[in-house]
């Protein structure tokens, strides 16, 4: 990651947890290819996903969703 690279807030939350991405993934029964495509930006990630995700990492979806400042 370059200095210009702004992390997701779901990637900031994953390495708070001190997990990688395929723990993460494991944790929440999907596919970590998955969880690489939302912290990149590449995929929105389903709700039912994200709810798997904010399980695991002990929040709301809605603080796993990047706001517009």
């Amino acid at each position: 990651m370059n200095a210009t690279t702004k992390r997701t807030e779901l990637e900031r939350r994953r390495l708070n947890a001190g997990l990688t991405q395929g723990q993460l993934a494991d944790a929440a029964g999907i596919h970590y290819a998955t969880v690489s495509l939302i912290e990149a930006g590449k995929r929105g990630g389903h709700p039912a996903t994200l709810h798997r995700l904010a399980e695991v990492l002990e929040c709301s979806v809605v603080d796993l969703v990047d706001r517009v400042k």
